[in-house]
């Protein structure tokens, strides 16, 4: 049965290697030893079959289940990529000790629950459906736990912001990481459809291997079938296996070069910030940017209603400038894209936010094949009734947090280990997301 691609790019990954698996799985010894003696079984009965070779369909079958396993292969390596992208992050903000206990703590922690359910469930005999459908659960329980660590408040913000040196931006980011229309969305929108292409093909290969093992299963009462109908269904598996394997390895060079490309994209993304990128929008003047010949520049600010997103900036050269902002009922123009003379003055200005969504400032250079362009740029969100990001207002916990923030450490700076396990236990206990 064909099936939709999820929306949501993780749930396509998590598709696809169980499709890859089942494939496999389909024709794996000593299922394909049996497969063999059918196939030679028929071709006896019907006296030989021109083009019909149970040695080149073995091999084919062989190489059909190293490009399934090959291709699991890449899309498992690509989440640890991405994973490994986002812990190599949190930890440009975290202090060596704190980076050593509390971001070890809470992985190994989770982990070593995670693979005992993984563990729990191979030994009843689950299904490969089953062990993804597993996966997918716990991805949600991962995600849910930055939704959970983005929306802390008291002893527990203050541990995370002022003893871990987390920014307000940074926990914005991934309190909304699971949102529809969150900060992963335009990396959806962009590249989504190609994952979605790459996994409706590996369903349809799937389907055509299920039709592949129907068909040796009926070739197997062949002594109770018509001549003709065996010799057909023979020069069936024959033909369509290759077909099934041209695809899965064409599937395999596809993924490889996608991965290589959406790591990279993930790792210099406007909406994956740096803390050199942080500091950069919290400085009274940021960190010059160099954006390059015929590329472009941008920042995503999520806002909600009442909110306000300020800007200033600076090139040494001439530069394309635009304003939008981007809710539920779509894209609104604020500053229209126009050539600006940024390298003689500072362009300033200001947007109040009318409804819930985000403000993308984009800086446009794809005009330009010869020069790159120094941008310097601040940013400031004003959250309603609050003071905007970067002001010593939000720099500086309150006393009651810094109270709060300080009981956390022992004397001697070391982190607690029993307040380390309250803060866990605490993301621990939120309810995880149902499945979508």
């Amino acid at each position: 049965m064909a099936m939709k691609p999820p929306h949501k790019i993780d749930a396509n990954l998590y598709g696809s290697r169980c499709q890859l698996e089942e494939i496999a799985d389909l024709f794996k010894a000593p299922k394909s030893t049996s497969m063999e003696g059918i196939l030679r079984g028929a071709l006896a009965v019907v006296g030989g079959v021109n083009g019909v070779d149970v040695k080149t369909w073995s091999d084919d079958i062989s190489s059909l289940i190293a490009a399934c396993g090959a291709a699991c292969t890449m899309i498992e390596q690509y989440q640890k990529d991405c994973v490994g992208e986002v812990e190599t992050l949190l930890k440009t903000f975290l202090p060596q000790g704190f980076r050593a206990s509390v971001v070890t703590y809470f992985r190994e922690r989770s982990e070593q629950r995670y693979a005992a359910e993984q563990a729990q469930l191979l030994s009843s005999g689950g299904t490969i459906q089953a062990k993804f459908d597993l996966l997918w659960k716990q991805q949600l329980e991962r995600r849910q736990s930055l939704v959970n660590i983005g929306n802390v408040t008291g002893t527990h913000k203050a541990f995370i912001k002022y003893i871990g040196g987390v920014p307000q931006c940074l926990l914005d980011f991934i309190k909304t990481v699971n949102d529809e229309n969150g900060p992963m969305e335009e990396m959806r929108a962009t590249y989504g459809p190609y994952q979605y292409e790459l996994t409706t093909l590996i369903n349809r290969t799937r389907q055509l291997c299920a039709l592949l093992y129907g068909t040796v299963t009926i070739i197997n009462k062949a002594k109770s079938l018509p001549k003709q109908t065996v010799t057909s269904l023979l020069t069936l598996v024959a033909t369509k296996t290759p077909v099934a394997l041209r695809t899965l390895q064409q599937v395999q060079q596809s993924l490889s070069n996608f991965y290589k490309l959406l790591v990279e994209i993930l790792r210099h993304s406007p909406f994956f910030l740096t803390k050199a990128d942080i500091d950069a929008l919290t400085a009274k003047k940021g960190a010059p940017i160099t954006v390059v010949v015929s590329t472009n520049q941008s920042v995503r600010v999520p806002v909600k209603t009442g909110d306000s997103v300020s800007w200033e900036f600076t090139t040494d050269k001439d530069i394309k400038f635009r304003v939008s902002t981007e809710t539920t009922n779509g894209e609104t123009v604020v500053v229209p894209l126009a050539l600006v003379n940024s390298h003689e003055a500072p362009v300033k200005g200001s947007h109040d936010a009318a409804e819930d969504g985000s403000v993308h400032l984009f800086w446009d250079n794809s005009y330009s094949w010869f020069s790159s362009k120094n941008l310097t740029y601040r940013v400031s969100h004003t959250e309603k009734d609050k003071p905007a990001e970067g002001t010593p207002a939000e720099a500086q916990p309150t006393a009651e947090e810094a109270a709060a923030a300080a009981s956390v450490v022992g004397e001697g700076g070391e982190i607690s280990q029993e307040k380390m396990k309250e803060f866990a236990d605490m993301i621990d206990a939120a309810p995880a997301p149902a499945p979508k």
